[in-house]
């Protein structure tokens, strides 16, 4: 998903914390990620897809239909990748 987590954690560490913690406020909580809660806080809200999270603003660009299509090709989406090409023109 290319969303950072915690400093130094993997995923055996996350799933064995996941375990222990109802979530990330009750590891805070416990004293953990204490240099980290803000940065961990905005992931928490990235990954679960809040609207409200604070994103940088995109520019506006000109779509490329061509690796769109490549890219569904490539995730086995055949259909979507047909209707992608067609656009491209």
């Amino acid at each position: 998903d290319k969303i950072p987590g915690a400093r130094g954690v993997g995923a055996k560490t996350a799933a064995e914390l996941l375990k222990r913690y109802d979530g990330l406020e009750a590891a805070l909580a416990d004293g953990r990620f204490a240099t980290e809660a803000e940065a961990l806080r905005l992931y928490l809200r990235v990954a679960t897809m809040d609207a409200a999270a604070p994103l940088p603003r995109l520019e506006d660009q000109a779509p490329t239909w061509g690796r769109s299509a490549e890219l569904a090709r490539e995730w086995g989406l055949t259909r979507l990748s047909e209707r992608l090409a067609a656009l491209e023109g």
